[in-house]
This record gives C-alpha cells, sequence and structure tokens, in this order.
C-alpha cells in the first residue's frame, strides 16, 4: 500500500496524543498506570521516526499517485502547507494550553483562602482586573495557588495539556481520513475524456 507510511504516522500520533491525556490522569491519581506512559513513549518513538521517512518518501509518494509530469509542484505546494502548519501549530497548541492555564486558576481562586490570597498577593480576590494582571505577570501561578488551597486539592497541573492533546488528535484523524480520500486518477479514463472530441473529427 502506497500510503502505508502515512497512515502509520497518523495512528502513531493519534496514540501519542491520546495517550498523552490519559497519561495525566494516571498519574495525578493515587494508584498509577503505566500502560499510558508506555503508549505515550512508544508512540512518540514511532511518530518521530515516521517523520524523517515522511519526508524522504513523500516526492516518490507524489509522483506515484499523479505521476512525474507536476510531481515537483504538488510538492512544492505541500511544503509549504507543511511550513505554514509548524508556524501556526505551535501557536495554536500554546494558545490552548494557556486558556486551560488560566481556567484552572480561576478554578482555584476559588478554592483559596480570601484572607490568605488578600495576605500573599497584597489584593482581594474578588478584584477581577487585579487579579488578572498578577496572572499575566506570572504573579499567580498554579503552585502558588496549591500553597493556598485547602489539603486535597487536586493540583490541576497535569491537565493542562488535555485539550492540547485532544485537539491534535482530532486534527491528526481528520488528516488520516482526507488522505484515505487520495487515489491515483484513472488515466485511460481521462485519456478518453480528452481524446473523444479528436477522435470524433478523425472519423
Amino acid at each position: 500500500m502506497a500510503g502505508a507510511p502515512f497512515l502509520a504516522h497518523y495512528a502513531a500520533g493519534l496514540n501519542t496524543s491520546e495517550a498523552a491525556a490519559v497519561a495525566a490522569g494516571a498519574a495525578s491519581s493515587s494508584a498509577a498506570v503505566a500502560v499510558p506512559l508506555y503508549a505515550f513513549c512508544g508512540g512518540c518513538l514511532l511518530a518521530i521516526t515516521f517523520y524523517g521517512g515522511t519526508f524522504s518518501v513523500l516526492p516518490a509518494y507524489i509522483a506515484d499517485l499523479w505521476g512525474q509530469k507536476h510531481a515537483g509542484a504538488i510538492h512544492g505546494k505541500a511544503l509549504t502547507a507543511w511550513s505554514a502548519a509548524s508556524v501556526t501549530g505551535p501557536m495554536g497548541l500554546a494558545a490552548l494550553r494557556g486558556h486551560e492555564e488560566r481556567k484552572a486558576i480561576h478554578g482555584l481562586l476559588q478554592e483559596a483562602d480570601p484572607a490568605e490570597f488578600e495576605r500573599a498577593f497584597g489584593t482581594s480576590r474578588l478584584d477581577s482586573d487585579a487579579v488578572s494582571t498578577l496572572i499575566d505577570a506570572k504573579t499567580v501561578t498554579i503552585a502558588r495557588l496549591m500553597e493556598l488551597a485547602p489539603v486535597g486539592t487536586q493540583d490541576p497541573t497535569p491537565f493542562l495539556y488535555d485539550s492540547t492533546c485532544m485537539a491534535a488528535a482530532g486534527l491528526l484523524g481528520m488528516a488520516a481520513v482526507s488522505h484515505a480520500f487520495l487515489y491515483p486518477p484513472n488515466v485511460a479514463e481521462l485519456l478518453a475524456k480528452s481524446d473523444g472530441p479528436d477522435q470524433k473529427l478523425v472519423k
């Protein structure tokens, strides 16, 4: 199968993203499970291994699908999309992580003792403008709020990348489905359509 390396890459990436989210939950529980961690490590190894292989076989794969005539142009467009993804992808995933961090901080604010918070940061936790300023300045952080939280409060740090990993897994799933719809053109049918009028003129 010509697209087997690409499908394997998608499968490894999906495994890595989903296992990361599961491993975070397992690590935060009292009875940690080792299987998600092994799946995450194995998926990372496979994804990184396939990543270099994808670059090496992509020109030949394009030529096998659509012929050699326009392989260079198609490959150039693919690399342009790849370059755009290398910039927008990390930015989007970092934005998701930042959103989860702020949500976790606001959740911990509800758990923190108001008097202790005011003593530690010099402002009321109900002053949203001052709290936002402290969050932006990295003065109010999850680690600092965990010091003020009641005993037994769940540390949200292991879960900050849940939405990031799920988004990555969703994008990889969409890419795998899109890749499944790629197929070589029916050359005989295309030639018949293009030669049809000429053949009629010849007759």
